[in-house]
């Protein structure tokens, strides 16, 4: 029935606003595993990683042959095979430079945001809906706000997913 319907929404709502306001209220927090040199990493951190991937393949390596020996060198794991990322990311940025990637990432991310405001704007079957799917993708965005997202490959894959959502139909599902 839609009374339940509103009032789970409601639910919800006021959930995901008190985990945004216990986040706000919080601050950020590091974890100690990804500032603590005795880790075994040496005191690095992935988007250190990654970025060093990415300056390595520009200056004309091959990924491969960058991203293990790097990796296994400042103790990241290299097994199983799915610790060493696609290249994909790594040669945008080393094709673009830093900057070229990071307008890249954020104009597929404002197309995704539009195109997925229009399809919501459609598919919402009331405002409230609309406004909760709004709030969810803002709140999801600020994932941007960390310095050096660029070199996240969470971030190209949520946009990539976000923007492929958006422009899927039903005539068109592929």
């Amino acid at each position: 029935p839609s009374w339940l319907t509103r009032r789970l929404a409601l639910v919800v709502s006021v959930v995901v606003l008190a985990l945004i306001g216990w986040g706000l209220v919080a601050g950020p927090s590091t974890p100690s595993y990804a500032v603590d040199t005795g880790t075994g990493n040496g005191g690095h951190h992935d988007i250190e990683l990654y970025r060093e991937i990415a300056t390595r393949v520009a200056d004309g390596g091959n990924y491969y042959q960058v991203a293990l020996p790097l990796q296994a060198g400042w103790h990241f794991p290299t097994s199983p095979v799915a610790t060493v990322r696609e290249p994909l990311e790594a040669w945008t940025v080393a094709a673009l430079g830093a900057t070229g990637a990071q307008i890249l990432l954020l104009v597929l991310l404002v197309v995704a945001f539009v195109t997925m405001l229009a399809r919501l704007e459609r598919a919402a079957s009331n405002r409230f809906e609309w406004y909760a799917s709004m709030l969810l993708l803002v709140v999801t965005a600020t994932t941007f706000l960390v310095p050096g997202a660029l070199y996240l490959h969470e971030c190209w894959a949520m946009t990539l997913i976000l923007l492929s959502l958006a422009v899927r139909t039903d005539r068109r599902w592929w």
